[in-house]
């Protein structure tokens, strides 16, 4: 019973004071509080005698009554029983006070001598605090549980905090006709770098994943190339929310030198070795990692999860793509035809949070041109040994027809500049 430990604890404790302080100041107030805490086990035991009395005897009343009588004052037991308690509370409590008194006058005793007496006793029980009992516990009701119920709005872990600034999108889904089927909420998180003069290089944070590279044999329109599938594993990663601007390049490189003039456009007449370059001229400014991202890495950021042909689902349309509309994919209608790049970021985003990744111009990849992927590597790394001296392109362009614009399609140029291939860059998760 809880009062047993406070009473055991409370003799302990004077125990303790009357051993190891002077017995001249205490030994007086430890005998008159030793009887008093005797006379209330006393009076606790003869408390819970007639507590259980009465109980046996209302339970006796509800038994023998075939219906209970009514009772203006049913709650006469608990009542009875509270008074009771509280009387015990309050006793205790003066004991408790006592008790304290007599702690503090030893501590004051202890802390005059010179060497603190050695304490011998550092496994007696602890007296109850009178916070304890306004929990509770005094009574036997246990303690109150803590409310986890908080409306405080949550705050994101430092973990996906520094993956860099939450922004959000609308991501779209499509049937076999075009038509849009579903539309979600989707959400990522980007650094900005800045590249002077106002300028900015947003860099989404792509997590690590595995995925299935390459089309299956039943993809309309499929190159053997894409075969055979194979799975890759991936770090996260992050990867330009959009296709390097013109004004971006020019922030870098102070020139610019494509075809089609926009400062918001995608750069395009730019060789793999200008792409490199760029990326090297970065790195050195920032003081970070910067590179073209290996076809693995690409195609994994295309996909963002999905496994149709594209990561708008099983067709594209005009709406939708920068491509050449008169050739469309599937069940699709037949839509425009640009006939030139537009400003990046003015269609849907995948799930990932990237644009463009389907149409507009096609990006460069680190790889080097293998016609399959028989000894591919399956961790994400650029392929750069073997096959021949002509680089990887991916994505399909505002030229393209609508299945070369496919998350697996792939094409490769020598490293050449045009006017309808421009690149996005990648950079490790640690040093950013």
């Amino acid at each position: 019973m809880f009062y047993g430990a406070v009473i055991v604890g409370g003799g302990s404790l004077i125990y303790f004071m009357v051993r190891y302080f002077p017995k001249r100041q205490v030994s007086t107030e430890v005998s008159e509080l030793e009887r008093e805490l005797r006379n209330e086990q006393r009076r606790r035991e003869e408390v819970e005698r007639r507590l259980r009395s009465v109980q046996n005897t209302w339970s006796q009343r509800q038994r023998v009554s075939e219906k209970p009588p009514e009772n203006k004052s049913s709650n006469l037991p608990k009542v009875t029983s509270g008074e009771l308690l509280r009387n015990e509370q309050r006793r205790r409590e003066e004991v408790e006070r006592r008790l304290r008194a007599l702690q503090n006058t030893g501590s004051q005793t202890q802390r005059k001598s010179e060497k603190p007496p050695e304490n011998k006793s550092s496994n007696l029980p602890k007296v109850t605090s009178t916070a304890e009992s306004e929990k509770g516990q005094l009574l036997g009701w246990g303690k109150i549980p803590e409310n986890k119920s908080s409306n405080l709005p949550k705050v994101p872990s430092t973990a996906e905090s520094e993956k860099g600034e939450l922004f959000t999108f609308e991501v779209l889904t499509v049937n076999d006709s075009g038509k849009v089927t579903n539309r979600t909420q989707g959400s990522a998180r980007q650094k900005i770098e800045d590249l002077g003069n106002g300028i900015k290089l947003e860099m989404v944070y792509i997590p690590g994943g595995s995925f299935i590279m390459g089309s299956p044999e039943n993809e309309v329109e499929r190159h053997s190339s894409e075969s055979p599938q194979h799975k890759v594993t991936l770090q996260p990663f992050y990867m330009s929310k959009y296709p390097i601007t013109q004004k971006q390049y020019q922030a870098i490189m102070g020139n610019n030198p494509s075809y089609f003039k926009g400062e918001n456009r995608p750069v395009e007449k730019v060789s793999w070795n200008d792409a490199t370059e760029f990326c090297q001229k970065l790195s050195q400014k920032s003081r970070k990692i910067y590179r073209l991202p290996s076809e693995s890495q690409w195609e994994y950021a295309c996909r963002a999860g999905t496994t149709t042909p594209f990561y708008f689902g099983e067709t594209i349309t005009s709406e939708l793509v920068n491509y050449n509309g008169n050739y469309p994919y599937g069940n699709a209608p037949k839509g425009k035809y640009r006939g030139e790049t537009t400003d990046v970021g003015i269609f849907p985003p995948n799930a990932f949070g990237l644009y463009d990744m389907q149409g507009n111009v096609y990006e460069w990849c680190q790889d080097v041109w293998h016609k399959n992927y028989n000894g591919a590597p399956t961790d994400g790394s650029a392929w750069e040994t073997g096959g021949s001296s002509e680089r990887v392109v991916r994505d399909g362009s505002w030229y393209s027809f609508s299945w070369d614009c496919r998350c697996a399609s792939r094409y490769h140029y020598v490293a050449y500049y045009l006017y309808y291939v421009g690149f996005r860059v990648i950079s490790p998760v640690s040093p950013f």
